[in-house]
């Protein structure tokens, strides 16, 4: 009786199917961990909770909870934050398309420095956010304080805690977080 002999590439075959197994089987092992975390910890909760809201007084199916969104306040709150999301969204594209466009374009010196100044700006953007916006523009912050003393308003301005405030926020930060997108969406590259 003979056994078979291996040839060299049988045995390169074999061990790279072999490879190829265990770097299935590490991958899902892996990916397994944060799907399980996350289908524990977020989706089973969302699903309690439809459940919960689709319940109604007598254990059977009721959408009574839903009919509530169909109140004037709610329509009106609905509204306004579409509204305010439009308004942030134009803001972003109005700033964020010309400067984008400026940065492409110009010689690679140019836009080194400009990009500096908008990373530096993001960075600036990221680091403040714990201080928001609320301490700059509050009833007793700097931009009040400067209008009262150059005398351009007699009482302080409530510039906080509003749509000015929020669009002023939202404007700001989604403007420098979404820069390099729309460098992308323009098709423009940056020669360097």
């Amino acid at each position: 009786m003979t056994l078979p002999v291996a040839t060299p590439s049988a045995i390169r075959s074999t061990a790279v199917f072999a490879w190829e197994r265990y770097r299935a089987r590490a991958t899902i092992l892996l990916v397994a961990g944060p799907f399980i975390i996350i289908a524990f910890l977020f989706v089973l909760p969302m699903i309690e909770l439809l459940l919960l809201s689709l319940t109604g007084e007598g254990g059977g199916v009721s959408f009574q909870g839903y009919s509530e969104l169909l109140r004037p306040v709610y329509a009106k709150l609905f509204f306004y934050t579409f509204e305010l999301a439009f308004i942030v969204t134009s803001l972003c594209v109005v700033v964020g398309y010309p400067i984008a466009y400026l940065i492409a374009n110009f010689r690679s010196g140019i836009a080194r420095w400009l990009l500096l100044a908008l990373f530096l700006a993001l960075w600036l953007r990221r680091s403040c956010s714990h201080l928001r916006m609320d301490i700059i523009l509050q009833r007793r912050g700097v931009v009040n304080e400067l209008f009262l003393s150059l005398g351009v308003i007699q009482s302080p301005l409530s510039l906080v805690y509003n749509a000015f405030g929020s669009i002023s926020e939202w404007s700001t930060c989604c403007c420098h977080s979404q820069f390099s997108l729309w460098c992308r969406r323009l098709g423009l590259s940056i020669q360097t």
